[in-house]
């Protein structure tokens, strides 16, 4: 400790000469480090990357609708030159517009290469129809990738085809019952119908069922269930009344 010389009176308080005061705390003031709770904070790039990466999910309703209410919220909160994650709810946006454009385009490719039918129905000239417009006795050229599929190429029974439409049915109303749920009740109505289109019971047939059911997504609108019958190769020929 040091003994401090008493104060002169004829002298003013304040620093020595020559000695100009100092801020304490070097760089921006405390108010601008810390703002007030009613100042507006920047917006959070959690809510940014969250938008980006539902946008990528955009082939599920819920979660394209998700993504540009997120990317929306990022943009309002960027507004005062904030721009906290202003490029990737802009990204999110834009890879939201693509899935709407790429719908249009599939959605007017599947209108313009409608497969032609006879008079009973049959399909006589091959071409694209939506998931939901399969008809029973309609041949799949291929087999559906994913359960999220838009359309399906047809084509006459008497060509090389994968799988063929035996039954549609729709799944009971009400709240969506969990995917284990809707799987079992369409695998079990796809079994009861099996017998009377193929004319042998399912159990005792050596083909194989497989169906398009409805996604938690695709609930509200469409609860329909398409079944199929393969033998696992591409065939010819329909296996209607078959007995295998």
């Amino acid at each position: 400790m040091t003994e401090q010389p008493p104060h002169d009176p004829n002298q003013p308080y304040g620093p020595p000469a020559g000695r100009p005061y100092q801020q304490p705390y070097p760089g921006q003031p405390y108010a601008a480090q810390y703002p007030s709770p009613g100042q507006q904070r920047p917006p959070s790039k959690a809510l940014a990357i969250t938008a980006l990466v539902m946008a990528f999910l955009g082939f599920l309703v819920i979660t394209w609708i998700a993504a540009v209410v997120l990317a929306i919220i990022v943009l309002v909160q960027s507004r005062g030159g904030r721009k906290n994650g202003k490029g990737m709810a802009i990204s999110a946006l834009l890879v939201c517009a693509l899935w709407v454009v790429g719908l249009i385009i599939v959605i007017v490719a599947v209108v313009n290469s409608q497969p032609e039918r006879d008079s009973s129905g049959h399909v006589v000239k091959g071409g694209h129809v939506l998931t939901g417009s399969i008809r029973t006795g309609d041949c799949l050229k291929k087999d559906p990738s994913t359960s999220a599929q838009l359309t399906v190429e047809l084509v006459p029974c008497s060509e090389p085809h994968r799988q063929e439409a035996f039954a549609n049915f729709d799944l009971p109303g009400g709240d969506f019952p969990g995917q284990p749920e809707v799987d079992q009740q369409a695998e079990r109505g796809c079994v009861a119908q099996f017998a009377t289109y193929v004319g042998v019971a399912q159990d005792e047939s050596e083909l194989r069922i497989f169906y398009l059911r409805p996604s938690k997504d695709s609930w509200s609108v469409d609860k329909g269930v398409t079944c199929m019958v393969s033998d696992g190769t591409a065939t010819t020929g329909s296996f209607k009344g078959a007995k295998r």
